[in-house]
């Protein structure tokens, strides 16, 4: 297995969240400052410069009203969910306030309305809270309606399918992060918030990975246990560990770390078992044939034969009830779960290279991006996985 970045990005704000605190919830000075400044800033026309000339002067050259007005504020009529990407951004901007003020100025009406009722929620429940992740654990557990509302979020995932979805982010992809809360469910999300809380007040600031996985687990047992519930099995294991993305020297992930951590000891077990049989198999002509016979009964003790639909079924629940690859992690776990042992240990290779392509650069050039289903860049994309693609759905 790999091993990747800081465990503690599993803790790291998220842009829009820790923004909206600052600019709408709380009193931001330096925010108020800005708006006083950018007022007094403002360049006056060339009709107003010199007064005594505009007074004397009458005709044509007369300045008007219009002439002196300032141009009207243009409303670009964006929905809340709309201007989530802009928020996104605001955790780098110097100014919260500021950043958020910008964004929320292209919203609707209905827009600005859902952003002060985020805005008075972080107000009343983290004031307190250190900007970052302790804010953002804050928002997430006592202001998750109000941000729910704002994004048309309705997941169905549960607190460790989510800690697993950030676990993939990189540092400083504050977009990523968001994009993992809303497949949380309002029931699961308030163990997810007090996880993130207890993590960055007493983790975040540990040197190491391996110190602040091991700080998480003395520091913050009641919250990970709520969290966890009765544990990762094998198959939800695998499917974690198939979508961390492989470290590099300047995007270090611990992700790997972070999916043991919500497994059961027997999950862990057994599939370090499979995975040691099909290492036996590297270098042999035909590695598929090879696993299929050698490490089928460890495939099936981990993935589990209990479901009768191959890996095109499981792909067809999936587009049919889940909007695709990258869509609600509760709905493509029902899926999977249909499946017999050798479809699902396909599919969730499968799934797990097409969900780190999808973060590609090749991705975004081509315009692909989550959810993935068939209307959406299939033959494009495909080919980077063509291995796990023709495991799932060319078994042998």
């Amino acid at each position: 297995m790999t091993t990747n970045a800081p465990l503690s990005i599993l803790f790291a704000a998220s842009a829009a969240l820790c923004a909206c605190v600052v600019a709408t919830g709380c009193e931001d000075p330096k925010a108020t400052t800005t708006a006083a400044a950018d007022s007094a800033d403002v360049a006056p026309t060339d009709a107003a410069k010199d007064t005594s000339a505009d007074t004397a002067t009458t005709g044509a050259d007369a300045a008007t009203p219009q002439d002196l007005a300032q141009a009207p504020e243009v409303d670009m009529g964006l929905e809340c969910k709309e201007i989530q990407p802009c928020l996104a951004k605001c955790l780098a901007d110097k100014d919260f306030g500021a950043c958020w003020t910008t964004c929320g100025k292209d919203g609707t009406s209905a827009t600005k309305t859902k952003v002060g009722t985020i805005g008075t929620c972080a107000q009343k429940y983290c004031y307190g809270k250190a900007p970052g992740s302790a804010r953002f654990g804050c928002l997430a557990s006592k202001c998750f309606e109000s941000l729910a509302a704002c994004g048309e979020w309705s997941g169905s995932g549960s607190c460790s399918q989510s800690a697993g979805c950030v676990a993939r982010c990189t540092f400083g992809d504050d977009a990523c992060r968001l994009a993992c809360l809303p497949k949380v469910s309002s029931a699961e999300v308030g163990k997810f918030g007090a996880l993130t809380t207890c993590g960055a007040e007493k983790c975040y600031s540990l040197a190491t990975s391996d110190e602040v996985a091991a700080c998480i687990v003395t520091q913050c047992g009641t919250e990970l246990g709520a969290c966890k519930g009765e544990g990762w099995n094998c198959t939800q294991l695998a499917t974690c560990h198939a979508k961390c993305p492989p470290p590099t020297g300047d995007k270090p992930n611990s992700c790997q770390q972070i999916c043991t951590i919500f497994a059961v000891a027997d999950a862990v077990d057994k599939e370090k078992a499979l995975v040691d049989c099909k290492s036996q198999c590297n270098g042999v002509l035909d590695k598929t044939k090879c696993i299929a016979d050698t490490c089928k009964d460890k495939r099936v003790a981990c993935f589990v034969d209990d479901g009768t639909e191959n890996c095109n079924m499981i792909f067809k629940c999936i587009n049919e009830s889940c909007k695709g690859i990258g869509g609600d992690a509760g709905c493509i776990a029902k899926c999977v779960n249909k499946g017999n042992a050798q479809a699902k240990e396909g599919w969730v290779y499968y799934e797990g290279c097409m969900t780190l392509t999808l973060e590609s650069d090749q991705a975004k050039l081509a315009k692909c991006s989550f959810p993935y289903n068939l209307s959406t860049c299939i033959n494009s994309i495909n080919g980077f996985c063509s291995g796990q693609h023709d495991g799932c759905f060319k078994p042998q």
